[in-house]
C-alpha cells in the first residue's frame, strides 16, 4: 500500500493515475456488491422459509437461557443468557479410542444449565445431542423442516406453564 500525492505529478501522469484509480474503485465495488446479490436473490426466492425460521427463533422467550449453534447466535442475541453450542459442550470418554467424535461422546455438559437448545437440524452435533436431551426430559419446542430444531427443558416448562 502506498500514499501518492497526485498534485506532485505531472498533468498527464496525474490524469492517467486518477483514471486508473477510478477504474480500480469501480471494479472493486462491483466485485464486493455482486457477491451479495446472489444472497439477496436467494432470500427473495425463499422469503417464507426465512420468515418461518425467524418466527421459530423469535418464539424463544427473552428470559430463557439459550445455547445455540454459531449460525443462530446473532438472531437470538437479545436473550438474557446466550451461549455457543459446539463440541466443547459434550462429555467425552478419554478411554474410547476412535476417530469418530460421536463414538467418544457419553453425555452433555451442564445440560440443566440451559432452558433452550437451538440447533441446526441435520447437524452432526445435533444428532449426537438429541438422545441426551430427550433422556434428560427436554422436549421439542418448535422448528422448521430440515433446518432448525429447538428443545426446551422440563424445568422451564414447569416454571412457565403458558
Amino acid at each position: 500500500m502506498a500514499v501518492l500525492n497526485a498534485s506532485d505529478m505531472e498533468h498527464e501522469k496525474r490524469n492517467t493515475f486518477m483514471a486508473t484509480a477510478a477504474t480500480v474503485c469501480v471494479i472493486t465495488a462491483f466485485c464486493l456488491i455482486s457477491g451479495r446479490i446472489s444472497g439477496y436473490e436467494n432470500y427473495q426466492r425463499r422469503e417464507d422459509y426465512w420468515h418461518n425460521l425467524e418466527g421459530c427463533l423469535d418464539s424463544v422467550p427473552k428470559d430463557g437461557s439459550v445455547i445455540a449453534n454459531t449460525w443462530f447466535l446473532p438472531h437470538i442475541a437479545d436473550r438474557d443468557e446466550v451461549y455457543i453450542f459446539d463440541r466443547n459442550d459434550f462429555i467425552t470418554d478419554p478411554n474410547i479410542q476412535s476417530d469418530v467424535f460421536a463414538e467418544t461422546v457419553i453425555g452433555l455438559k451442564d445440560i440443566q444449565r440451559y432452558d433452550f437448545y437451538v440447533m441446526s437440524n441435520g447437524d452432526e452435533n445435533t444428532a449426537i445431542a438429541l438422545p441426551y436431551l430427550e433422556e434428560a426430559g427436554f422436549t421439542f419446542y418448535t422448528g422448521t423442516e430440515n433446518y432448525i430444531v429447538i428443545y426446551v427443558s422440563p424445568e422451564y416448562l414447569a416454571n412457565h406453564p403458558n
